[in-house]
């Protein structure tokens, strides 16, 4: 029995359409990220959206709760939609063996997170990643910084910071306060934990962040870590740390514990050195509280922030992640990278009117004038194609010249060209720029470049 019921033409919240405006302005901006990374060394590659659940998860942590589970027909373990490119990154190097180290990547893909939606956060986002795999020097890490602020500089930004902080100085901070082992716990997991508030700091304010480290935990592998005032005091003395990049590292190292937290304070001072070498240091910026919330981050870490939009978040986030590779590879292989997140940056530079957009970018509309001259103009439409110009002939069934001329004004055409009985016979076409609204006859042998011409806007 069938029914003519319709189907609501409805979508899951956090996932957007993308028409033909917004996608050629992010074609334009994912061009331009990729000239950047291209310009610094690293090469293409792409991996597939579905990966072996323990693949994404490994040990579990808070992204088990944030994955899309899927079932495959044939397949005898469980899959999953990604939720970044870094670690099918890992299992790629890992599964290649011959890859030239350091070797240098780039990717363009979408990745998914149940989270739950809001302004500048998506449950289906694009990622544009550059990582350095395969090199543990300073270095590595403020090349991967300076791509990142030279990709936001590329695409016009002009008013962006980016904020960076090592791991290390954190583990320093909890040598400080004296965080350690605890029970089934290890040292690392309530460091970790320790991270994992910190990381929620713009979230749930400083309130919430004392609250958290406060807690009591409730059960025994509960990682709550009951910090005492005192201790609480202290992480505050840290999170206010304030003055430029120098003077913020200064009072870091007088305030941190152990080799860790001064190999960090080390890392940091040889990565601005370099970056300052690069012409990248204005841009930059030492923020202790930055923690960034995976736990695979074990070192220097980074976020960039539009100044005239703080509240939508990084848009440009990553980090050193010197274990993960080794989940997959008998050794360890270090690796850090950085993660512009499209979707949110797109948001943003439309809220700042830095993205232009249009609905097309056709040439030239061959305007059916007469049906008895389609052999022409198919002949002047494949000529226009073969050398590079786009161009299309008109498909609908309103004939009419004003619903042509309209169809192209819609579409944002730049050019009609109009051939009939007596262009025909004088050997050539009228050609109207529908920008200017001017109109002139311009002989065939000419129209190739006529049409070549730089745009002249109205």
């Amino acid at each position: 029995m069938t029914t003519n019921k319709k189907v609501k033409p409805a979508q899951p919240g956090g996932f957007n359409d993308y028409g033909p405006a917004a996608m050629i302005a992010r074609g334009r901006m994912i061009d331009t990220i990729r000239r950047v990374y291209e310009l610094y060394g690293f090469q293409p590659l792409d991996t597939p959206c579905v990966e072996f659940s323990e693949v994404l998860l490994g040990d579990g942590g808070e992204t088990e709760k944030e994955i899309f589970r899927l079932t495959g027909p044939e397949e005898d373990k469980e899959l999953a939609l990604r939720f970044d490119l870094t670690v099918a990154l890992s299992r790629y190097v890992a599964a290649n063996t011959d890859l030239l180290m350091p070797f240098k990547r780039y990717q363009v893909g979408n990745v998914f997170r149940g989270e739950k939606p809001q302004a500048g956060r998506f449950r289906q986002f694009l990622q544009v990643d550059a990582d350095v795999v395969g090199a543990k020097t300073g270095l590595a890490d403020a090349e991967i910084i300076a791509v990142t602020a030279a990709a936001m500089a590329g695409l016009g930004i002009e008013r962006f910071v980016v904020r960076i902080n090592d791991r290390k100085i954190h583990d320093g901070l909890a040598a400080a306060v004296g965080i350690d082992a605890r029970g089934p716990l290890t040292r690392g997991e309530m460091v970790n934990e320790l991270l994992r508030v910190l990381d929620k700091l713009e979230k749930i304010g400083r309130p919430g962040v004392r609250a958290e480290l406060m807690k009591k935990p409730e059960y025994e592998a509960d990682r709550a870590l009951h910090l005492s005032a005192e201790q609480v005091a202290l992480v505050e003395r840290f999170l206010d740390i304030a003055g430029d990049n120098g003077e913020k590292l200064a009072r870091a190292e007088a305030l941190v514990r152990g080799e860790t937290g001064a190999a960090g304070i080390a890392e940091l001072r040889e990565i601005l050195a370099d970056l300052r070498a690069l012409g990248w240091d204005e841009r930059v910026e030492v923020d202790l509280t930055v923690a960034r919330g995976l736990e695979y981050y074990t070192g220097p870490v980074l976020e960039t922030r539009l100044l005239d939009l703080p509240e939508i978040g990084s848009v440009a986030s990553g980090g050193r992640y010197d274990e993960m590779i080794g989940r997959f590879h008998a050794n360890a292989i270090p690796a850090v990278g950085t993660s512009i997140g499209l979707d949110r940056l797109f948001d943003a530079l439309q809220r700042l009117q830095l993205v232009t957009t249009v609905e097309s970018e056709v040439d030239a509309l061959i305007i059916v004038f007469d049906a008895k001259y389609t052999a022409t103009y198919l002949d002047y439409l494949r000529r226009l194609r073969a050398a590079g110009i786009s161009a299309e002939i008109y498909l609908g069934s309103d004939s009419g010249f004003k619903a042509q001329m309209r169809y192209g004004l819609r579409k944002g055409v730049k050019h009609l060209v109009i051939c009939g009985e007596d262009e025909i016979a004088q050997g050539g076409v009228q050609v109207k720029n529908l920008a200017t609204r001017n109109q002139e006859f311009v002989p065939a042998e000419r129209l190739l470049a006529y049409l070549r011409q730089p745009a002249v806007s109205a």
